[in-house]
């Protein structure tokens, strides 16, 4: 649940509660997939990475990325509860 917007690659996803889904594995990139709370509409679905981290913890834990100001913050990564592997959003770069 998200008490203001946030960014995931192509979509900005406003302020409310969302189910996140590994959807499978390609080489060493992921599918996951965002619904709405009661997952009936699928919001987007996008590549992410593996990635790794250091201590697990016994909750779902998003890292955020600061976007300029006014922007919503990015979700840089997502890891499962337990879990020492998660996903890293892969987001275009944008020209300069």
């Amino acid at each position: 649940t998200f008490g203001a917007p946030v960014e995931v690659p192509g979509k900005v996803l406003p302020a409310g509660t969302y189910i996140f889904r590994l959807m499978g594995s390609e080489g060493n990139l992921n599918i996951v997939e965002i619904f709405d709370a009661n997952r009936a509409k699928l919001i987007v679905r996008t590549l992410t990475k593996s990635d790794e981290r250091l201590h697990p913890t016994g909750n779902t834990v998003l890292e955020f990325e600061p976007r300029s100001p006014g922007s919503p913050e990015a979700i840089k990564a997502w890891f499962y509860p337990g879990a020492m592997y998660g996903e890293r959003f892969v987001y275009r770069h944008r020209a300069r």
